[in-house]
């Protein structure tokens, strides 16, 4: 006779550090149509949403952390697919995401 364990919690993957976790561990953030597009257009991925692990998400969103992380990521990234200046680059793409950020709260408002 042979065990079979049924693991009952779905796991979500973390978009910063890639930890596999279970659903009521993470946040998932909803986009709006703005937000996909600004991502579809600056790295083609058509994402719908967003999930990140409870800690990452603490980073991510405080407001001296969060951008400060994802410029970093961003750098990284252009830094390694050889592009030039990626620094620059990396500031306007996370500014651009933070004033779309801060336009979609208004309209909530």
């Amino acid at each position: 006779m042979s065990k079979t364990v049924v693991e009952t919690a779905v796991k979500r993957i973390c978009g910063v550090c890639g930890g596999k976790k279970p659903a009521d561990k993470v946040v998932v953030i909803s986009l709006t149509e703005e937000e996909r597009q600004l991502i579809k257009e600056s790295n083609g991925l058509d994402l719908t949403e967003c999930v990140y692990c409870k800690p990452c998400h603490k980073v991510l969103t405080d407001s001296v952390t969060g951008p400060a992380t994802l410029r970093g990521f961003v750098a990284i990234s252009l830094k390694q697919l050889g592009l030039p200046d990626p620094q620059t680059s990396a500031r306007n793409y996370v500014d651009k995401l933070v004033e779309a950020s801060i336009r979609n709260k208004a309209k909530r408002q």
